[in-house]
């Protein structure tokens, strides 16, 4: 099974001003600034998410328990 990895919301707003500048990055790999990166958590907070993906979203991912698991088959 491939569980997915998720960041805590409220605690990535601990986070101090140096690390979220370097925890996130734009799509095109520039970096987010971490007065961006915190109205961001922020915005998710406000809608309601208690965990973000990190990385694409998977399906069947829940911003309350983040990702479900998802079976793999079986490797010889």
């Amino acid at each position: 099974m491939i569980v997915h990895c998720c960041m805590d919301v409220r605690g990535a707003l601990k986070m101090t001003q140096r690390q979220l500048g370097a925890m996130f990055r734009h799509s095109d790999g520039r970096r987010l600034s971490a007065d961006r990166a915190r109205d961001v958590l922020l915005d998710h907070v406000a809608a309601g998410h208690e965990v973000i993906p990190l990385g694409p979203v998977c399906q069947g991912f829940d911003y309350k328990t983040g990702c479900p698991g998802h079976e793999t088959e079986p490797q010889a």
